[in-house]
């Protein structure tokens, strides 16, 4: 294998080298006492492995890792630090993989072994993997389509992260921005440090799944690649814009509708995601309302019914669904079903419907 170790203090690093060097499992071993020359030197090195100082001037281990992980998809990266394991817990990365200082070669020698390990029982993998996302209602991410089995994220903010990045759809968010979202009470320092840490995590998660570069980091900010990832979401959003097509297909809208289950990361408390969860479920009743117009046109009128009853059961309040249904019943001479639409959207009666809507509903139904 071949090694690279930073650490901005001379002692420090000529310690870790020498200890590398007593290592049967290295072929190759560069030392840097400052994280740039570490990040363009990359290609040269070439390395399997980073042994990184946590706190070092500018860029620090955990930015480093990230930078070399972005560059170098397949490196491993172990941490020396010299916090005892509750320091490690304070800041969230007792459980990245690290070394004590002062480090011990037999602490270097079972890193290295578990590197071998895991690398051995790499299986190759044909064609590129993907993540398969549902956002609406559900936050649930899967390396398989029947998301029948899910993925575990080392913490609540690793996914909370990766959702958000999944939610601007391959577009750059900032640093900046995503701590000021992610952690709008803390520190700017030790959120810079949680940031990193969680963004390590992705890439780690993503890693083991076979998909090498999930995250993109850029001059203008952080980005997913969504040759990586297929969502309920990006379903939707393509059929928004499908709908503003002169001559728009009807089935992507239609299966994107369908496929919508509820409110945008509805189930998490996603303070940044308000906003979204207003937006989506407005064009939800906007694209129900198309789709109904359609089939209406076409004279289709058991799949106007079909479309406006899954309106309303996954937005009871929608008006528009409501008065429509009420509608199609009174045209059919079915008053007792026209009436019994009007009490179930009654009783869902709060203060975001005022009085006049209902009167205009009992008017319908005369």
């Amino acid at each position: 294998m071949r090694a690279i170790a930073v650490d901005d203090e001379e002692l420090g690093l000529l310690r870790i080298m020498r200890l590398l060097k007593e290592s049967e499992y290295l072929s190759y071993i560069k030392g840097y006492t400052k994280s740039k020359e570490a990040i363009e030197n990359i290609n040269v090195d070439n390395a399997d492995v980073a042994f990184l100082d946590i706190e070092m001037p500018e860029i620090n281990g955990l930015m480093l890792a990230e930078i070399l992980m972005e560059k170098n998809p397949r490196i491993e990266v172990i941490f020396i630090t010299a916090y005892d394991k509750y320091a490690l817990q304070a800041f969230e990365v007792h459980a990245l993989g690290y070394l004590l200082k002062p480090v011990q070669l037999e602490g270097i020698k079972q890193k290295l072994e578990r590197i071998l390990l895991r690398q051995s029982n790499v299986k190759i993998v044909e064609k590129p993997r993907k993540l398969y996302v549902k956002i609406f209602k559900y936050f649930l991410v899967s390396e398989n389509k029947d998301m029948k089995t899910t993925i575990e994220f080392r913490t609540e903010k690793a996914k909370e992260l990766l959702g958000l990045l999944l939610s601007y759809q391959g577009k750059p968010i900032s640093k900046d921005k995503i701590i000021y979202m992610l952690w709008p009470d803390m520190e700017m320092e030790r959120a810079a440090k949680n940031f990193h840490t969680t963004c390590y995590y992705v890439r780690k998660a993503t890693k083991a799944l076979g998909i090498s570069n999930f995250i993109l980091r850029k001059e203008n900010g952080y980005s997913i690649n969504v040759d990586y990832a297929e969502s309920d979401l990006n379903n939707f959003c393509n059929a928004i814009k499908e709908i503003g097509k002169k001559n728009a297909e009807i089935e992507p809208i239609k299966a994107a509708f369908f496929e919508y289950s509820g409110g945008c990361f509805e189930n998490e408390d996603y303070s940044w995601a308000y906003e979204e969860k207003d937006y989506y479920s407005d064009c939800f009743e906007n694209m129900g309302i198309f789709l109904a117009q359609y089939y209406e046109n076409i004279q289709q009128r058991d799949e106007v019914e079909k479309i406006l009853k899954y309106l309303l059961r996954i937005n009871p309040l929608s008006e528009k669904a409501c008065s429509r249904l009420i509608k199609i019943n009174m045209d059919k001479g079915d008053m007792i079903n026209a009436k019994k639409i009007y009490k179930n959207f009654e009783k869902n009666f709060d203060d975001e419907i005022n009085e006049e809507i209902l009167k205009g509903l009992r008017k319908i139904i005369g």
